[in-house]
């Protein structure tokens, strides 16, 4: 069976005195601001794996936050307002309410019928464009800040959380579970977050490609690592320990 298996992952653990490393808090709310592109669609299923949802911006104080927090970082990133149910009816993804909060940039919605999602947009500061939501942007996750729930950042696009639900732990052509999406040239193993031990980087990797930034094994390297964009469709190793 293929996956779609951008391996993006942090271990992360929710607390009800504040918003763990990698998340950034307001109010009672932390939210994780992606560094790695999807489509509404999986970005959504994203979020939903380790039991949060797409931002969905409940007042115009907690919209502005987001957009402000947004245009200091690279891309643009979807939230969880859409209109895929009825056109120019804006609801939120999770209870399907109408949207509190209308941050559309001037022009926008643009009225195009297969712009149905919404999206923080950069060339805009952040304010929202409607966009076809099969495009892959950054996303923003959303989870209460006293949810008090263990939150497993192992994404599957299109397979949250296999390799979990079999207990078992992603490791790495074929993706391992080594990445340096919370820090640049910071190279990670997925379950615990501590430094690798190990490095096979094959010559001239990795790239210094900002947006390569997951680890695979590649065949045309025989088998030594390489660095690249973390939404590739490759296949992938999971590992458990032996009974």
């Amino acid at each position: 069976m293929k996956f779609l298996v951008a391996l993006i992952l942090l271990e992360l653990y929710s607390s009800i005195e504040g918003c763990e490393v990698g998340w950034v808090q307001f109010r009672t709310k932390c939210y994780m601001f992606s560094h790695t592109a999807a489509s509404w669609a999986e970005a959504e299923s994203i979020c939903n794996a380790f039991h949060s949802i797409l931002a969905e911006p409940r007042s115009h104080e907690e919209s502005r936050f987001l957009i402000s927090h947004s245009v200091n970082q690279a891309g643009e990133f979807w939230i969880g307002v859409s209109d895929i149910i009825e056109e120019n009816r804006w609801i939120y993804s999770s209870d399907l309410q109408v949207s509190k909060v209308n941050d559309f940039h001037a022009g926008e919605p643009n009225g195009h019928t297969g712009a149905n999602c919404v999206a923080l947009w950069k060339p805009f500061r952040g304010y929202w464009a409607d966009e076809s939501c099969g495009a892959h942007y950054n996303f923003i996750c959303e989870m209460s800040q006293d949810s008090g729930v263990l939150a497993s950042w192992k994404m599957f696009l299109t397979s949250p959380a296999y390799c979990a639900v079999s207990a078992i732990s992603v490791v790495g052509h074929f993706w391992i579970g080594i990445s340096d999406i919370i820090k640049e040239d910071r190279w990670v193993y997925s379950s615990d977050l501590q430094p690798v031990r190990v490095t096979d980087f094959s010559p001239g990797q990795p790239n210094e490609y900002t947006s390569a930034n997951c680890v695979a094994l590649r065949k045309i390297f025989h088998g030594y690592w390489g660095d690249l964009p973390c939404s590739e469709h490759f296949n992938f190793i999971c590992e458990r320990m032996a009974k």
